[in-house]
């Protein structure tokens, strides 16, 4: 049975909708959406392939996956949402959900407070069916040093994942894209593409 976040976690705390536990991502939805479905059950596929090759789009170097952004009025939670495909994948299947919430004016403590509060829910949410790892590491792309991202993971056995990202960006990197939270959810196929070339 699919699990979706409703407004009721506006302030993270879902726990009391929760009446199985996840066996594996796919069970997982973030704003309606899940690993393993279609994106042409959202967005026509011609928009899809637009979206695909605009400059905004990440590619995965040396892969066929590649990281989309949506636009949509319609999310409760977050304030953008992403998918990662193939890039040739003919059925455009899913094999990331990523969902982002800013903080504008270095609020970076907001978004650990908001970390913990998803990681208390997610840990309830999926049980003993997970192992769960939180560390801090350097944010690559700030080629200063000065940005840390903290990683909550809760990985399964099937080495699918989800993830809740906190970027701490440096005042240089901040004037144009502020603080932020991910809440991803990763295929086995896409996790272990991350875990050896990422």
């Amino acid at each position: 049975m699919r699990v979706f976040l409703t407004m009721l976690v506006l302030i993270f705390s879902f726990q009391s909708l929760i009446k199985v536990k996840a066996d594996d991502i796919s069970e997982f939805e973030i704003e309606g959406f899940s690993v393993g479905e279609s994106l042409v059950n959202y967005l026509e596929k011609k928009k899809i392939k637009e979206k695909i090759n605009h400059k905004t789009s990440f590619h995965y170097p040396n892969s066929k996956f590649v990281s989309i952004n949506y636009t949509t009025e319609n999310l409760n939670l977050f304030d953008s949402i992403g998918f990662v495909l193939k890039k040739n994948d003919p059925k455009f299947i899913i094999y990331a959900v990523e969902a982002t919430i800013y903080f504008w004016e270095n609020k970076i403590d907001e978004c650990y407070d908001k970390q913990n509060k998803i990681k208390k829910d997610l840990k309830k949410f999926f049980g003993k069916k997970i192992t769960i790892d939180t560390y801090d590491i350097k944010y690559k792309a700030d080629k200063t040093g000065n940005s840390m991202t903290r990683y909550v993971d809760f990985d399964f056995k099937d080495k699918s994942n989800s993830r809740i990202i906190c970027y701490d960006l440096s005042d240089k990197i901040n004037l144009k894209s502020p603080d932020q939270l991910y809440l991803v959810a990763n295929s086995r196929e896409f996790m272990i593409f991350l875990n050896n070339n990422m």
